[in-house]
């Protein structure tokens, strides 16, 4: 995967099929139409190239109105590669972009600056001023400049169609395996400010304390079963505690080794979540060897145990 930022010049690519949007979450309905994007790219033998804005565009014209997402920039990367996505561009989402209409935008930014022949959006895509952009419109405005416009269906699960606002409602409501099942990976996020491993008195698990990031959707309180995957990947149990400290906004995050004392996480160290095993106690402890009780330590091993066995099952 290529990745390019919104001033390269595009002259070498003079026929190219596009999608355009933020890509929150990079779930399975993202990737149905980066699907339908390499194919019409094979069809008529144009580039493709995925072009993600970048800051969401709900903030520039909410006014700075905050959105907390479910991935950073460099974790949504992380995930077009994981799919074997083409180029993608990351494109920055100005006050000047949001005023344009329809038009100027298929004119200025789709066929000017990234050569569109042809452009990929999802049923409920829209762009240009108050999101006047939407696919009849754009079905329009292709017919009349030349280029194709296909429309991908929604993917439905369950009965729920995959969206990212549907994802972030799962996560907030802590219910991982859900939001899992849209995302088509388990949720995983990349914390700020790790403390020191400590061995508990109590519990004998070596525990950790971070931060959660102060842009990304806050997971509902609860106990998770999940894995830090740092060097090497380590089983672990997630307390998520959002009454422990004195802004709601971000929870406090315990995590409890269920093997040997590990090393240091880095930076670059990334908490997974599998599944919510169980509730916070009711008196709701600031030590978590009062929360992680020896049925819901046995929980965790389970719930992992189960995971390890439907990924080799993938295999």
């Amino acid at each position: 995967m290529y990745v390019a930022r919104h001033h390269v010049h595009w002259h070498e690519i003079q026929r190219s099929v596009v999608t355009i949007g933020t890509f929150d979450g990079v779930h399975l309905g993202h990737r149905a139409i980066i699907s339908a994007l390499l194919d019409l790219s094979k069809s008529e033998q144009l580039y493709p190239l995925v072009v993600s804005f970048q800051p969401h565009p709900r903030t520039v014209i909410s006014n700075g109105t905050e959105l907390r997402l479910i991935q950073s920039v460099a974790d949504r990367l992380r995930a077009f590669a994981r799919i074997d996505a083409p180029t993608v561009c990351l494109r920055a989402f100005t006050r000047e972009l949001a005023a344009m209409s329809p038009a100027e935008f298929v004119t200025d930014v789709l066929q000017r600056e990234f050569h569109a022949k042809a452009l990929v959006m999802g049923f409920d895509h829209a762009f240009g001023r108050d999101r006047a952009g939407t696919r009849d419109v754009a079905s329009a405005l292709g017919a009349g400049a030349g280029f194709t416009v296909r429309v991908v269906p929604p993917v439905m699960l369950g009965g729920e169609i995959v969206c990212s606002t549907a994802i972030r409602a799962k996560l907030r409501a802590g219910d991982v395996a859900a939001a899992a099942a849209m995302l088509g990976r388990p949720f995983e996020t990349t914390l700020r400010q790790w403390r020191h491993w400590a061995v508990d008195a109590v519990t004998g698990l070596a525990q950790l304390t971070a931060d959660w990031p102060t842009d990304r959707v806050v997971i509902g309180d609860g106990v998770y079963a999940g894995y830090l995957q740092s060097e090497p990947i380590l089983p672990v149990g997630i307390l998520i505690q959002s009454h422990l400290v004195p802004s709601p906004g971000n929870p406090a995050v315990t995590i409890m080794a269920l093997g040997d004392a590990p090393q240091e996480p880095s930076s670059r160290a990334r908490l997974q979540f599998v599944e919510r095993v169980g509730d916070l106690d009711g008196a709701r402890s600031t030590h978590a060897q009062a929360v992680l009780t020896t049925e819901l330590r046995g929980r965790i091993t389970e719930a992992l145990r189960l995971d390890r066995s439907r990924r080799a099952d993938l295999r």
